[in-house]
């Protein structure tokens, strides 16, 4: 068996699992998306984590971090697929969510300001990726401290948007 055979059983099992505790399944789900990204089966993937963040919203509420996570992968599915536009809705209508949800769990709000930094970029509006990638890279040195794998990523992203 190879990785993408095991996400994919993995995906299939869950599908068929009756799990009554919405967290755990949307938390599932994102994860088994998100594995199936890094493999590149965008195929598969770009459904599962379209249910995650449904379920996550239906079950959860908006403001949920579970939710947020699952919409942030969902977002990045979508700049994966070159939907830059759809995916720029989709991370201005987080934005107020994540800053929310950003006093209790800064790292959600360090990878929505990543995303919105990366979405700018491909739209060719730079200053604007600077002011995110310069926010998030700042809130995760704080937040997160200066070894943290996302404080990195926000120093990379400041350097692509300048």
């Amino acid at each position: 068996l190879t990785a993408i055979d095991l996400m994919r059983q993995a995906s299939d099992r869950l599908q068929a699992a009756v799990i009554a505790q919405h967290e755990v399944r949307v938390e599932l789900s994102t994860l088994i998306g998100e594995g199936l990204v890094t493999l590149g089966d965008y195929d598969r993937a770009e459904p599962v984590l379209e249910q995650a963040a449904r379920e996550g919203r239906r079950e959860l509420g908006d403001a949920h971090v579970l939710t947020l996570h699952a919409r942030l992968n969902q977002a990045h599915m979508l700049r994966l697929r070159g939907r830059v536009a759809e995916q720029h809705r989709e991370l201005l209508a987080l934005e107020p969510l994540l800053r929310e949800a950003g006093r209790h769990t800064p790292l959600v709000q360090v990878q929505g300001l990543q995303h919105l930094a990366l979405n700018a970029v491909d739209r060719g509006a730079f200053g604007e990726a600077e002011a995110h990638a310069r926010e998030g890279f700042a809130l995760a040195r704080r937040a997160l401290g200066d070894h943290h794998p996302d404080t990195v990523a926000g120093a990379v992203l400041l350097a692509l948007a300048h």
